[in-house]
């Protein structure tokens, strides 16, 4: 709340992902969605503060997942990703898997000190 006004942002802008797993425009229209979502589950209710904690309830699971996806793919990868990439350039099945990191950042789950492929 702002001055008792509203105020949400979505977007790449706000999430601040990085263009490198190509997630900028996919976040964008996702929380855009949420938010019409959210807004019209809220339509017969006053736009509060609960309004935008139901919003990043909504937004929060794949925004998270996004944010840590980049930041994985931007820093040192560890060994086995490394592996699993050299890997998926003469495996196709491989290669499949490694795609879905990008088209579902929910499939690359960040634990402690690298990714995990689920």
């Amino acid at each position: 709340m702002l001055n008792e006004t509203l105020v949400l942002c979505c977007g790449d802008s706000v999430i601040l992902s990085d263009p490198i797993t190509g997630q900028g425009c996919n976040t964008a229209s996702y929380c855009a969605e949420q938010f019409y979502e959210t807004l019209i589950a809220h339509k017969e209710s006053p736009w509060d503060e609960q309004v935008g904690i139901d919003y990043w309830s909504r937004s929060r699971t794949y925004v998270t997942a996004v944010t840590e996806w980049t930041n994985a793919m931007t820093g040192l990868l560890p060994e086995h990703i490394v592996q699993m990439l050299m890997q998926a350039a003469t495996d196709q099945e491989t290669a499949d898997r490694v795609v879905l990191w990008f088209e579902n950042p929910l499939k690359a789950n960040i634990v402690n000190t690298g990714l995990r492929i689920f």
